[in-house]
């Protein structure tokens, strides 16, 4: 499968307005249809949001169903294209109302969902995309989904650079990605060393380099930045980063605290006896 172009949108479009006979409906997708070769995006996004209730009523499945694709492929040219907010293209996606439509009729849209989550970074997402990857397992050569797919499931190192070399080459060629190469870049570089950093206690940084495809003074900056971002306890020697778990260290901290207090309280103890 591959993404629609303007033209098979527009025509797809067409159709579900020539099936639906509410002038009122008809009214509301033209109003959007003009706010977007305006380039209101925020206008846009939220006549989409709203037109989602009016096709819920549709009055077959199917026309219900075509209404629904028809939304999702404006969403993703509204998001991509004029009004970048991926909070609100997740919340919408990812709803019930729209999820199982995704899922069922357009998987060859799942990329930009998934490329969504990884710019977004809330992991409330994570359950959800972890369920998308793993149902399109067998429909799905997408280099996006097979990324994410070993990621989550497989943690298959030995792929992962011709992997993200994959995603690079399609999103150099993508009609809505090309814009967002090297946030998307950095985005996979950052899932890779979060999920080294959770499996091991120390990460090389010339295995990492190897691993994701780049010089060892780029794979030390990706680190450098995760590690500030997240407020990580290292330890570095030479080229390994001694990575020390957060919650570990803080049970750690309160243990030897509650300790002290032992300790204390007995000395406290030992020199009242004396004194009696």
């Amino acid at each position: 499968m591959k993404v629609m172009n303007n033209l098979e949108s527009l025509n797809l479009i067409q159709f579900y307005l020539k099936e639906n006979k509410n002038p009122s409906t008809n009214i509301l997708w033209g109003e959007i249809s003009s706010l977007i070769l305006l380039k209101k995006g925020e206008e846009a996004f939220s006549r989409l949001n709203s037109i989602l209730e009016v096709i819920k009523k549709s009055k077959t499945t199917s026309q219900e169903e075509v209404g629904k694709i028809c939304l999702i492929n404006l969403l993703i040219f509204t998001t991509f294209k004029l009004n970048f907010n991926t909070e609100k293209f997740l919340h919408l996606i990812l709803s019930p109302n729209l999820y199982n439509t995704a899922q069922n009729y357009c998987p060859h849209l799942i990329k930009y969902i998934i490329v969504c989550f990884l710019l977004n970074c809330n992991p409330c997402y994570e359950h959800k995309i972890r369920e998308l990857v793993a149902e399109d397992y067998n429909r799905s050569a997408d280099p996006v989904c097979l990324f994410m797919r070993n990621l989550f499931f497989q943690n298959n190192s030995n792929i992962i650079k011709n992997q993200i070399q994959a995603v690079q080459i399609l999103i150099q060629s993508d009609f809505y990605l090309k814009n967002f190469e090297s946030q998307i870049m950095k985005s996979l570089y950052e899932q890779v060393i979060k999920l080294n950093s959770r499996i091991y206690n120390v990460i090389n940084v010339l295995n990492l380099g190897v691993t994701l495809g780049i010089p060892k003074e780029k794979a030390i900056q990706e680190l450098d930045a995760f590690i500030s971002k997240k407020n990580l306890l290292v330890k570095q020697e030479n080229d390994l980063y001694f990575i020390k778990n957060e919650v570990e260290e803080n049970l750690n901290l309160k243990f030897e605290t509650e300790i002290q207090e032992i300790i204390h309280k007995e000395k406290s103890l030992k020199s009242l006896m004396v004194t009696n």
